[in-house]
C-alpha cells in the first residue's frame, strides 16, 4: 500500500511536486514556508493490490493585510482629473471599500471606480478636496490606506492668508476628518501538514 498526493487546480488534478519546501513524509504532506500559491484543494490517493481510495482536504492561507494609496498627496486644478490607486497586500482580500473623509464614497458619472482598486475623479470641484481611504478586509480583520486631494493653489493661499483669519477678518474653520476604524490584522501562517491515514485536517505551526 502506498499514498500519493495530488493538487486540484480548476478541473485539472496533478501530482504534488516535492522539493525542499514541500515533502511527503510517509502518508503526510508537509509544506514549509506556506505561500498564497499553496492554497487550494488536495487529494490523497491510497492504493493497494485490491484498489484505491481517495481523501479530499483543503488548505486556506492567511497573511496580514496592508493597503497603500498612490499618490499619497495629489494636487489638481479645478476642472482637472485626479486618479488614486489602492495597492492592497496580504490574503485573502475579500472586499475593498472606498471612503472620503471617513464616509462611504458616493460614486457617480464624475466620481467612479475602475475595478475595485482605482478611483477616478473627473472635472474636479472644490467639494472633492479632502482625504480618501481604501479599506481592504477579510473575516479576520482589515487595513486601510489614505491619500489627500488638494486643489491647485491651495498651499499658496494658505501661506498668504494663514489658517487663522481670512480677508474679511473672520476665523477660518477647520474640518475634522474621521476615518474608518482600523482593525487588527491576522497573523501569517507558518507551515502546514496533513496526515492521509488520519483523515483530512491541517496542523499549522510557526516554523
Amino acid at each position: 500500500m502506498y499514498d500519493k498526493w495530488h493538487k486540484v487546480n480548476g478541473k485539472v488534478e496533478s501530482a504534488v511536486v516535492q522539493d525542499g519546501r514541500i515533502q511527503q513524509v510517509g502518508g503526510s504532506l508537509l509544506i514549509r514556508q506556506v505561500t498564497a500559491a499553496d492554497a487550494g484543494r488536495y487529494v490523497c490517493v491510497v492504493s493497494s493490490s485490491v484498489g484505491s481510495e481517495r481523501a479530499h482536504t483543503s488548505l486556506e492561507v492567511w497573511a496580514p493585510l496592508t493597503a497603500h494609496i498612490t499618490p499619497q498627496v495629489q494636487t489638481v486644478d479645478v476642472g482637472g482629473r485626479a486618479t488614486f490607486n489602492c495597492s492592497p497586500e496580504g490574503f485573502p482580500q475579500d472586499t475593498i471599500t472606498w471612503f472620503k473623509d471617513g464616509e462611504p464614497l458616493q460614486v457617480s458619472e464624475r466620481v467612479r471606480l475602475v475595478g475595485q482598486r482605482t478611483l477616478v475623479v473627473e472635472e474636479v470641484k472644490r467639494l472633492d478636496r479632502g482625504m480618501y481611504q481604501c479599506l481592504v478586509s477579510n473575516l479576520e480583520g482589515a487595513a486601510q490606506g489614505s491619500a489627500q486631494l488638494k486643489l491647485g493653489g491651495e498651499c499658496e493661499r494658505e501661506r498668504e492668508g494663514g489658517r487663522g483669519v481670512n480677508e474679511g477678518g473672520r476665523e477660518r474653520g477647520t474640518q475634522t476628518q474621521t476615518q474608518p476604524p482600523q482593525l487588527s490584522d491576522p497573523g501569517a501562517c507558518g507551515s502546514a501538514g496533513v496526515g492521509c491515514s488520519e483523515g483530512p485536517g491541517w496542523a499549522v505551526s510557526g516554523r
